[in-house]
C-alpha cells in the first residue's frame, strides 16, 4: 500500500511513499532514510490490492488491533462472518472491547465487543494460528438488555479503574513534592516539573 501527501507544507508533498503501518486515523510512512507520521487527512492512500481496498473502504475495522502473528486477512475473514451473521454489509463499527489471549502455543483467541452500524450489539469469538489464513469465528448477537447489561458493567469497572488511577498520580505529585521540598538545592527544573504536574 501506497500513499500519497497531500499537504504542501511537506518536502515529500504529490509524493506517493511506502505506507509502513496505518490505524483508524493515522499512517506511518517510508520516506528516504526516516519514517514520517500522518493524520490520514493529510494523504490520499493507494490501494495496490483487495485487502488494500477493503481496508481503505472500512476503517473501523482498523480499530481491532492486530497482535503478532495475525495477518491482515483476519479484517476480511471477521467482515464476511459479520455480513453472514446480519444480513447486511457492515458500515460502521464501533469497538468496546478488544482482548486476546494465547491459548497454546501458536494459538490465539481474540473476543470483541462491537456495536455495528450503531444499532447492533456483537459479540466475536475468534481462534486463529499464528500467521494462518483461516479462522473459526463465532458471531453472537446479545439482546438489547444483555448489552445493556454489559455495557453497565463494564462503565462501572472502568470508573473504579479511572478512580484508582486518579489516586495514584496525586501519590506520585505528593512524592515528588515532598522530594523536591525537602531536597537541598532544588533546581529550575525540578521547580517547573513540579509546577506542571
Amino acid at each position: 500500500m501506497k500513499a500519497k501527501v497531500l499537504c504542501r507544507e511537506f518536502p515529500w508533498y504529490n509524493m506517493e511513499l511506502p505506507v509502513v503501518k496505518m490505524n483508524y486515523d493515522k499512517v506511518l510512512l517510508q520516506a528516504e532514510d526516516e519514517r514520517i507520521s500522518f493524520d490520514l487527512s493529510q494523504v490520499e492512500i493507494l490501494p495496490e490490492n483487495n485487502e488494500d481496498k477493503l481496508l481503505i473502504n472500512h476503517r473501523d475495522l482498523l480499530k481491532i488491533k492486530l497482535n503478532r502473528g495475525v495477518k491482515v486477512v483476519f479484517y476480511t475473514a471477521l467482515l464476511e462472518a459479520i455480513k453472514d451473521e446480519l444480513g447486511v454489509e457492515m458500515k460502521e463499527l464501533l469497538l468496546l472491547k478488544d482482548e486476546f489471549r494465547v491459548v497454546r502455543k501458536g494459538i490465539w483467541e481474540k473476543k470483541l465487543l462491537m456495536l455495528v452500524n450503531a444499532k447492533t450489539p456483537l459479540e466475536a469469538i475468534i481462534i486463529g494460528r499464528n500467521f494462518g489464513n483461516t479462522f473459526d469465528i463465532t458471531i453472537l448477537e446479545p439482546s438489547a438488555g444483555e448489552f445493556l447489561d454489559l455495557s453497565s458493567h463494564n462503565i462501572k469497572a472502568l470508573e473504579s479503574q479511572l478512580q484508582d488511577i486518579e489516586k495514584l498520580i496525586e501519590v506520585y505529585k505528593k512524592a515528588a513534592h515532598s522530594l523536591l521540598f525537602n531536597s537541598v538545592g532544588t533546581g529550575e527544573r525540578e521547580g517547573k516539573l513540579l509546577q506542571e504536574g
